[in-house]
């Protein structure tokens, strides 16, 4: 499979009056044709700065201090002209936001929102509609209702699935979904969580999930990124993150997830609190949360190193690094 979209070396920094802030530090992954990807860690990782770093749109005073991201093998899209951006973005790579039924436009019917799609891409307004109305059936929607109404008018689910398809309008290589189930009951995320994975199975979309909350993207991601203190500590296919973790972080989000039936004795949440990126200690990041730390794990933080062919874990513990040294 090709290469949809290549992050390499991406930092994101903060300036503030304490200090810079490294929001990102380092990241590097690809997603493929076809292939979905889940960026997982808790408030303050830094997954959702990475999503928005991929359109060139960190929040203010952030910045992107290095890194780039080139998109299929082509042109850095940092390096992009406004104008140039501007026409890629929606119609090559495209975004669903947090609560993303509260990014449409409320005092527009959703045909004329997605007629503004079509005159910003110089795309045929008939064709757009055609299109728009083919995903809303795709999205169980009815075409001719949802095109008429107002945003108001449609339930929260059902807007939802409207933001999915309008960033889906143009037949975008990725789509990148921060949080897209965060705002619905657990009827409605479980039912645009199966219609999304219909999509990509069906078409060669590729799709970027940013989440909190690994249990809910597990049956519909193919990889696992997981970020924390800013860095991606751990990475390998889904199924063997959630059965068989190997950073002691991801061991701890794992663990954290509630039975749907049973015993709940063995759930717990990771200890203590999330580092301050502010003040990061010497070594590990995660060193004070960690019930493997090893001495030298306060001394120096660990690489990030593979452990075989599709898995990569940055702890001296989990790689061997901490030769053999006994905890404190």
């Amino acid at each position: 499979m090709s290469t949809v979209v290549d992050v390499k070396g991406l930092s994101v920094t903060f300036p503030t009056d304490e200090g810079v802030v490294r929001a990102v530090n380092d990241v590097s992954f690809s997603v493929r044709e076809g292939e979905s990807v889940g960026i997982v860690g808790e408030s303050g990782s830094g997954k959702s700065t990475v999503a928005f770093a991929l359109f060139d749109s960190v929040p203010s005073p952030g910045q992107i201090s290095e890194g780039e991201v080139r998109f299929e093998n082509g042109k850095n899209l940092l390096d992009m002209s406004e104008e140039e951006r501007r026409r890629f973005y929606w119609s090559r790579i495209s975004m669903v936001f947090q609560a993303a039924q509260n990014t449409l436009n409320p005092i527009l019917r959703i045909q004329r929102q997605v007629e503004d799609i079509a005159d910003a891409h110089n795309v045929s307004k008939k064709d757009a509609i055609a299109r728009a109305s083919e995903l809303f059936e795709t999205m169980y929607l009815h075409p001719k209702r949802v095109l008429s109404s107002y945003p108001h008018e449609l339930s929260g689910g059902m807007k939802q699935r409207v933001s999915i398809a309008l960033a889906l309008l143009l037949n975008p290589r990725l789509v990148v979904l921060d949080e897209p189930t965060t705002a619905l009951d657990v009827i409605s995320q479980a039912s645009v969580l199966r219609i999304l994975d219909e999509v990509r199975r069906n078409t060669s979309v590729s799709f970027l999930f940013i989440t909190h909350d690994i249990s809910v993207i597990s049956q519909v991601v193919d990889r696992v990124l997981v970020m924390y203190a800013g860095r991606v500590v751990e990475s390998g296919p889904v199924r063997k993150i959630v059965t068989a973790p190997t950073h002691p972080y991801t061991r701890g989000l794992v663990a954290s997830i509630p039975p749907l039936v049973g015993d709940l004795s063995g759930t717990k949440s990771v200890m203590g609190q999330p580092a301050n990126l502010m003040n990061l200690p010497k070594g590990c990041a995660f060193y004070d949360r960690c019930e493997i730390r090893q001495p030298r794990c306060a001394l120096e933080p660990p690489s990030y190193l593979p452990i075989d062919d599709d898995s990569a874990v940055a702890c001296h513990v989990a790689t061997g690094q901490d030769q053999g040294v006994n905890g404190p």
